[in-house]
């Protein structure tokens, strides 16, 4: 049992890294991309490009949320992943193959929150029937 607790712990911990690093660094980038964008030459995306920010940034505030709540920071952070994808499609300029390897990359850390989550669940509902 405690070698499982470590183990879970450990996955937590590569999550909560890779989560975190991911999510503050993409958020800073997007951020003065779109700043720099529209200072430059105006507002002119695409009702596709702008749901892809959007998703995209609830996916990486999902990781954000992971920190405490990591089921829920978990789910959301794919679901937005998913939607990120799913409006992509519709862009027409956009490398298909490109996008869903972003997407298998910035997925890591919310599988890692899920499957920690529902691990602890499992553990949980064990002890509990004893």
């Amino acid at each position: 049992m405690k070698q499982k607790n470590a183990e879970l712990n450990r996955i937590r911990w590569i999550a909560r890294i890779t989560g975190t690093l991911l999510a503050v660094s993409i958020l800073i980038f997007a951020s003065f991309s779109i700043a720099g964008e529209v200072k430059a030459s105006g507002f002119d995306y695409s009702l596709a490009q702008i749901l892809t920010f959007i998703f995209w940034g609830i996916a990486m505030l999902g990781l954000l949320l992971a920190l405490w709540r990591e089921g829920l920071g978990g789910i959301i952070s794919l679901a937005g992943l998913a939607l990120m994808f799913i409006s992509g499609l519709f862009e027409p300029e956009a490398n298909k193959v490109a996008m869903l390897w972003v997407v298998i990359i910035l997925a890591v850390p919310g599988i890692l929150y899920t499957y920690y989550w529902r691990e602890c669940k499992k553990s949980i509902d064990i002890k509990g029937k004893l």
